[in-house]
């Protein structure tokens, strides 16, 4: 019997989004999709030159780097560091390196994945303004089944 063929046990391949050419991110839950209160990870890659805005979350965080690096208040962070971040803590801005970053986000829970940042601040309009409608949905229909 394969592995994935056991009740109860649901198998992912996280290299489909991480070896694509274009920035992408994809939602890993722990659980049941759509339980709120359980924990998830987010597996994200972005181009060189993403900005991802100053923003807190309203459960903990740890994103651990798996390729490339970013920055972040003038620090370079590379494969294998972690930025862990209490609920409500603001951080960032963080900029991708020379070549990009691979990472993933452990979320204390679902309803942590949405970030709360300052609609006043020209990263997150920048953002807004590259994503689009995508961005309302990012955090909900990209969770994986």
């Amino acid at each position: 019997m394969r592995l994935e063929d056991t009740p109860g046990v649901r198998v992912f391949d996280w290299n489909e989004h991480r070896q694509r050419n274009e920035s992408s991110s994809r939602v890993f839950p722990l659980g049941p999709k759509n339980d709120t209160e359980r924990p998830c990870w987010l597996q994200f890659k972005y181009e060189p030159g993403w900005v991802a805005p100053v923003h807190a979350h309203s459960g903990w965080t740890c994103t651990v780097i798996i390729e490339g690096s970013w920055f972040a208040a003038g620090v370079e962070y590379f494969p294998g560091q972690m930025v862990m971040v209490a609920p409500n803590v603001q951080y960032g801005p963080f900029k991708t390196g020379p070549n990009g970053v691979t990472a993933f986000e452990l979320f204390e829970n679902q309803a942590a994945l949405p970030p709360i940042w300052d609609e006043n601040d020209a990263d997150v309009q920048a953002v807004k303004d590259r994503l689009g409608d995508t961005l309302d949905s990012m955090w909900s229909n990209d969770i994986a089944d």
